[in-house]
């Protein structure tokens, strides 16, 4: 198997990890045992449009059940921004993180503005699905 780049490789990696950890979380939660599907959110950063043509088969396998979004695209070019309006739905504008690190932005700004509570990791929590986050979070999340 040949990676054109490493940032292919690692995303492939971080989609494997996510993969195992939900396969070995299933038993922890309270989704689990209903008929809720799982929910596995592969998020990368810093892909070219042909970075993401890799792995043709890996790729069935895990959106050929699911959604892929092919046409979604970003609001704003700084990746904690991005990932937060990915996260929270809202426009960055609105979730107020204009940036990768404090006092702007980055995990300091997420957690401590309200987005956190309001984005989907937190919902899916409280609806009982056990969450699993694999790779960067949010810059400065520890």
């Amino acid at each position: 198997m040949h990676f054109k780049s490493t940032t292919t490789l690692l995303a492939a990696l971080a989609a494997c990890g996510a993969l195992l950890a939900g396969a070995f979380a299933g038993e922890q939660s309270a989704v689990a045992s209903s008929n809720e599907p799982n929910v596995i959110l592969i998020l990368t950063d810093d892909q070219t449009l042909d970075e993401m043509r890799a792995l043709p088969k890996t790729q069935a396998l895990i959106g050929g059940a699911g959604v892929t979004f092919s046409r979604a695209y970003i609001s704003y070019p700084l990746c904690c921004p991005s990932r937060v309006s990915m996260l929270s739905g809202q426009y960055m504008h609105n979730h107020d993180v204009r940036g990768n690190q404090l006092p702007s932005g980055g995990w300091g700004k997420f957690a401590t503005n309200g987005t956190e509570e309001k984005a989907l990791p937190t919902w899916l929590q409280t609806a009982g699905y056990y969450n699993v986050e694999v790779g960067k979070y949010m810059n400065g999340y520890v």
